[in-house]
């Protein structure tokens, strides 16, 4: 029997660290940032303390650790250390190991879990209605950002929006906590899924509410985030998990009671959506659409075969091609760091991540799909983006870690929640 207080310390130790890690790497105490000294501690808690979990056992993450090698090993020999290279593993390939370890070793029950979990969603509510606050030019969410993130960024987004429309509609700046908006974009279409906790537990009308009020909340902070796959990737998720968890908790009330409620939902939705102003959410086929998607097959078409491309990926040579930019793609970007071979490697990983997860989502357990939605949310976000698991996307990680955990008890979580 886990002590309560040991579970409510452990959890709250770890949900600091996400804060520390997510939240704050732009605070900076001397030399370091607050990011810097999580990592830091982590590392020293793993130096000090008797681990049983190793990251080289793990057969999942065994190919995505060679993958971090490989490109530390290739930026050698296509400069990807004279741009961003030592940033990249040392800011990013190092703290995502570091994190997935600390967490493995660290958490050792599923009650610790349910607590992070429950905080993170607390987390994401704060980001919601800050990002929400932001989308709608309050200045209550200006002042809280820039307590956090460069006053100098805050005061150009503030501007930019009044002398736009004074919202977020159509410019896509409501970062939230996170500082970046793509960032939080990620953030909420992945983390934003806990809002189905309340229902794992056991479905009351009261929790039904509660997850509901938790899914719209996150579902208007997409709205202003203006994120286009995050937004439709979200929904997405949110409709296989609801179902998922009818199937499985079964019950003909409960089903009948969830169910009412969603179509209830979707219909005021509906119903008033013709009149709903949309912004970046409706523009598919924007402009930047198009240059992105003409990035992308210039990169495979034309790049990707001179000198040594590649083998050796070279995303230096590709972003001073296209004025810094990046291919907006999780597979090209991939081939840009690891040349053919890295990419390889990298879809070994994901082969093997995507069939553990299918395996465990055949089991029918409603507690596992949580962690694999979240992994799916940052996954799909990544498709148009340059940040993921190929990249040490830090929140990939912690849902990877949330993953194992749930898989490595794999118990009837019901009787533990």
């Amino acid at each position: 029997m886990v002590k309560s207080s040991s579970v409510l310390i452990k959890a709250l130790v770890v949900i600091l660290i996400f804060i520390a890690t997510e939240f704050m790497g732009s605070i900076r105490l001397g030399a370091f940032t607050i990011r810097h000294l999580a990592v830091i501690l982590m590392v020293l808690f793993l130096i000090f303390n008797k681990n049983s979990y190793s990251l080289c056992k793990d057969h999942i993450f065994r190919p995505l650790l060679l993958y971090f090698i490989f490109v530390a090993f290739l930026g050698l020999l296509n400069d990807l250390y004279e741009f961003n290279g030592i940033e990249l593993v040392f800011a990013y390939f190092l703290p995502s190991a570091v994190i997935t370890l600390f967490i493995l070793n660290f958490v050792k029950d599923l009650t610790t879990l349910k607590y992070i979990l429950y905080g993170i969603l607390v987390l994401v509510i704060l980001d919601s209605i800050l990002t929400i606050l932001q989308g709608t030019n309050h200045p209550l969410g200006w002042i809280i950002t820039s307590l956090i993130h460069s006053s100098e960024l805050v005061a150009e987004n503030k501007d930019l929006m009044d002398s736009y429309s004074g919202t977020s509609l159509g410019l896509s700046i409501a970062s939230g906590l996170l500082g970046s908006v793509v960032v939080n974009g990620y953030f909420l279409a992945s983390f934003g899924l806990l809002f189905v906790l309340p229902i794992l537990g056991k479905i009351t009308i009261r929790n039904i509410i509660a997850s509901l009020s938790f899914f719209l909340i996150v579902l208007i902070a997409l709205y202003y985030n203006q994120q286009r796959m995050a937004f439709y990737a979200f929904i997405f998720l949110s409709t296989i998990m609801i179902g998922y968890i009818i199937k499985v908790k079964g019950g003909t009330l409960n089903t009948c009671i969830i169910t009412c409620i969603i179509v209830f939902i979707c219909a005021l939705l509906f119903n008033n959506f013709s009149n709903i102003e949309l912004g970046r959410l409706a523009e598919v086929d924007s402009s930047v659409t198009n240059e992105r998607n003409s990035n992308s097959i210039e990169y495979f078409s034309d790049f990707l075969w001179k000198d040594n491309n590649l083998f050796l990926g070279n995303s230096v040579a590709y972003r001073k091609l296209h004025n810094g930019s990046t291919p907006h793609n999780m597979f090209a970007e991939t081939t840009l760091y690891g040349g053919i071979f890295g990419l390889l490697i990298y879809i070994v990983f994901l082969c093997k991540l995507f069939n553990s997860m299918f395996c465990q989502f055949k089991k029918r357990n409603c507690f596992i799909i949580l962690p694999i939605c979240c992994i799916c949310g940052i996954m799909l976000v990544a498709l148009t983006h340059s940040s993921g698991f190929h990249t040490g996307f830090t929140l990939g990680f912690y849902a990877y870690s949330f993953f194992v955990i749930f898989k490595r008890y794999n118990l009837v979580l019901d009787k533990t929640y």
